[in-house]
């Protein structure tokens, strides 16, 4: 049977559509039900993947030619041997250590999108390099998306039981039980990312609320006991060009300063 080509305007209402999708989602996981994790890769993936016989959403509308906001910390660039990249973790009186979205968090760059989306967030000798590409494949395509499979590809299965991400504390700390798997909230936080590109005027802060402790990529900065209970915020960093002032307040431009390890 033929096939009838989409209007462009068949397609901009489809996209709208995914886009309430995608923020329904995130609200969904961000109110508690991480399984909702799933759909929101199932969604990145329509909007995203060209690969085979898919064709993304955007690119269909022409708009993966910008540039995409990346949230990952630029601490774990030159790090070949253990990256976490998009999630923080967090110590909560009753969970335990928890890994969470940082959404609005401490780093705000853009990047073309070909390198956004295979840029690594996770990464170990057990493992090897895993991209945003990749991740959202695996939850979409094998874990729950669009499919739930007997079997996962190897590297998504060590990743989501977190092995070998090395979490180190400084100071050290004591954990309350182990580390819960980092995927879903790494799924979440690129869920945040696409709709902070696609929407410029989206914004979203992580709800601290009942966590003791905020926790960087790789390591605890120095801070109040666990058993403190206190508001975290991420501090602010604005987005910024290449060629302007540093944010650090270095005297140099952001590209010769912090963001040089993303160029």
């Amino acid at each position: 049977m033929a096939r009838i080509e989409r209007s462009q305007g068949d397609l901009r209402k489809a996209f709208d559509d995914q886009l309430r999708f995608l923020e329904a989602s995130c609200d969904a996981y961000d109110l508690g039900f991480e399984g909702e994790a799933s759909r929101i890769a199932l969604t990145l993936r329509i909007l995203l993947l060209d690969r085979g016989a898919s064709k993304s959403l955007l690119g269909q509308l022409g708009e993966l030619n910008r540039h995409f906001i990346s949230t990952a910390s630029p601490e774990h660039q030159g790090n070949q041997l253990e990256i976490n990249a998009l999630v923080a973790f967090a110590s909560h009186a009753e969970r335990g250590w928890v890994p969470v979205a940082w959404l609005d968090g401490p780093h705000l760059t853009e990047r073309p999108f070909p390198d956004w989306w295979s840029e690594v967030i996770f990464s170990n000798a057990q493992f090897g390099p895993m991209s945003r590409e990749t991740l959202v494949r695996a939850v979409a395509d094998q874990d729950g998306g669009a499919h739930v499979d007997p079997r996962l590809d190897e590297a998504y299965a060590r990743a989501k039981l977190g092995e070998g991400l090395g979490l180190q504390f400084n100071p050290p700390l004591s954990a309350r039980g182990p580390v819960a798997s980092p995927t879903q909230a790494a799924v979440r936080q690129i869920g945040h990312e696409v709709l902070r590109t696609l929407r410029p005027d989206y914004r979203k802060e992580f709800n601290a609320e009942g966590f003791a402790i905020i926790v960087g990529s790789m390591s605890v900065s120095s801070g109040p006991a666990p058993g403190l209970l206190q508001k975290a915020r991420a501090p602010k960093r604005p987005l910024v060009g290449r060629n302007k002032l540093c944010p650090c307040n270095s005297g140099k431009k952001y590209k010769r300063c912090c963001g040089s390890a993303l160029t």
